[in-house]
């Protein structure tokens, strides 16, 4: 999945969903280093989705 792609950012259950207009990839978040984990983060609030499409939103 491209990054411009992304459309719709969820947390469910400890894990990330991207989701595209097709395709949906699930980031078990336990099994990430957790300074990797900050880097995917600070990526994907790059993104700037709008806060209803993106937990990030409110993300810190």
């Amino acid at each position: 999945m491209e990054l411009d792609e992304i459309q719709h950012i969820e947390k469910v259950k400890g894990n990330y969903i991207l989701r595209s207009g097709s395709k949906a990839m699930k980031i078990k978040i336990d099994l990430v280093d957790h300074s990797s984990l900050n880097k995917l983060l600070e990526l994907l609030k790059g993104l700037d989705l709008p806060s209803e499409k993106s937990f990030l939103a409110s993300w810190k």
